[in-house]
């Protein structure tokens, strides 16, 4: 009796065979269990409670514990920025240095801009919304709607005032993220409902100079209609300008009262990515202390930038990233020379030296802006940096800096767009995880079908 070797069935139109099949049914299946035992573990660890962070948690019942204001050698005050698409809440923190809550208050939905108060050293001002709805959206065209406010709050005592506020309908990105104190009885808005700056008298809440972008930009640049500039930081120089930052243009202007914009001056242009993309908050260092000169954050370009004006030009004299650093919304020069970066997606604030060493680190999920008390706001006080240290270029390439790279080979727009809507514990390695899933679902699920394609050309036949 001879033995027949046995013969396993092929496709008519492949030479794969079954246990050829099966093999690679059980490798994808291996990649799939993997992913899911790597989320599960990414939702066990990952922050639930959205702005409070892995080591700083409420230290009493009231959520704060102000001796610690008085005693900390630092304390920085965090906003961190709620997300209605998501679950992420927000909040306003103090952080010390050792890792303790000075403050913390979550009344808003979410937080933009904060700025320390001169001559207060534990009051602040910052920018908030809150979701509103039914009547209180009567003066709007929308069924729900935002109250945008400006608020003083003392550190130690948790006394709040509000100074002024202003309602605008539920669209996406309209929430305003900066509004900056022009003197003692005046502030500067960067109002992106209305892609305008304008100032107000908080006496009489009259509006008393404004500046709209459609002035001088047309609508075919930057984003669609509903958020056209996203204008998102505005900051008066002390000669009286107005700097904001036009995110969807990709540039930083300069506004003059009475003459409106000084175009010889805009740093960056829409489309020209090597110099800004979609930055965020914007300073003004002026020649007083090395300027005149801007350090931004360059979002999409995952990096802190500064530039600095020489002969008429905008020259790019530091720069700063690191293999984590996601999305930065904030950069704010210290009086010491270091630099207070807020790293959005990189779930964290830090403070850099001008050689790139990260001196402090705090984690916080989703920050928006930081400050640091006893300081002046923004970059106020802080110098330019030395135009004869360049810092970390991500632009140097693979081998000078491969985790930057390795990151940015994902567009950055889509990777930031998913993280922002996507739930509070999903960061950046559980969202390479998903995208690791997604394909090979997709694959298994392409694979099988072209296996059965014989079976459903007769189906469909019939």
């Amino acid at each position: 009796m001879v033995d027949i070797p046995k013969q396993y069935p092929t496709s008519p139109d492949t030479c794969e065979s079954m246990p050829a099949r099966s093999t690679l049914r059980r490798a994808l299946l291996a990649v799939v269990v993997v992913c899911l035992v790597g989320l599960l573990a990414g939702y066990l660890t990952g922050p639930h409670d959205p702005g409070t962070t892995d080591g700083f948690r409420p230290t009493d019942a009231g959520g704060y514990d102000p001796a610690a204001l008085e005693s900390a050698a630092n304390v920085t005050v965090v906003a961190t920025q709620g997300v209605p698409e998501s679950d992420a809440e927000g909040e306003l923190v103090a952080l010390t240095d050792e890792g303790s809550v000075a403050y913390r208050n979550d009344t808003l939905q979410t937080y933009f801009d904060v700025d320390p108060v001169p001559d207060e050293p534990y009051v602040v001002e910052y920018v908030g919304a809150e979701k509103l709805a039914g009547d209180a959206c009567a003066g709007v065209s929308t069924d729900t709607c935002s109250r945008n406010v400006y608020e003083r709050v003392n550190l130690r005592t948790d006394e709040t005032a509000r100074l002024w506020s202003k309602v605008t309908p539920r669209i996406p990105s309209n929430r305003y993220h900066d509004i900056d104190r022009v003197n003692e009885s005046h502030i500067a808005v960067a109002d992106i409902y209305e892609d305008a700056l304008y100032t107000v008298d908080l006496a009489t809440g009259e509006e008393v100079w404004r500046w709209n972008a459609a002035e001088d930009y047309d609508r075919s640049s930057g984003g669609s209609p509903g958020d056209w500039t996203h204008v998102n930081d505005v900051e008066v120089t002390p000669d009286g300008r107005f700097q904001a930052s036009l995110r969807n243009q990709d540039s930083v202007v300069f506004v003059r009262p009475g003459e409106g914009l000084v175009a010889e001056q805009t740093l960056g242009s829409d489309d020209a990515h090597t110099i800004l993309y979609e930055q965020h908050n914007p300073d003004y260092i002026p020649a007083a202390n090395g300027g005149p000169s801007v350090p931004v954050a360059d979002s999409e370009n995952r990096r802190v930038v500064e530039y600095q004006r020489q002969g008429g030009e905008w020259v790019q004299t530091w720069a700063w990233t690191d293999a984590r650093l996601q999305w930065p919304r904030d950069a704010d020069r210290l009086p010491d020379g270091s630099t207070l970066v807020t790293d959005s997606h990189g779930d964290r604030v830090i403070e850099v030296a001008p050689d790139g060493t990260v001196l402090w680190s705090a984690t916080v999920r989703l920050p928006y802006e930081a400050e640091r008390l006893g300081t002046p706001s923004e970059s106020g006080g802080g110098p330019a940096v030395d135009t004869g240290d360049p810092g970390i270029d991500p632009s140097a390439g693979l081998f000078a800096n491969p985790g930057y790279t390795l990151r940015t080979a994902v567009p950055q727009l889509l990777v930031n767009g998913l993280l922002y809507v996507s739930p509070s514990w999903i960061l950046y390695p559980e969202l390479l995880v998903v995208l690791a899933l997604a394909l090979t679902l997709f694959a298994w699920g392409t694979t099988e079908l072209w296996w059965r394609r014989d079976r459903i050309r007769a189906a469909v036949g019939r």
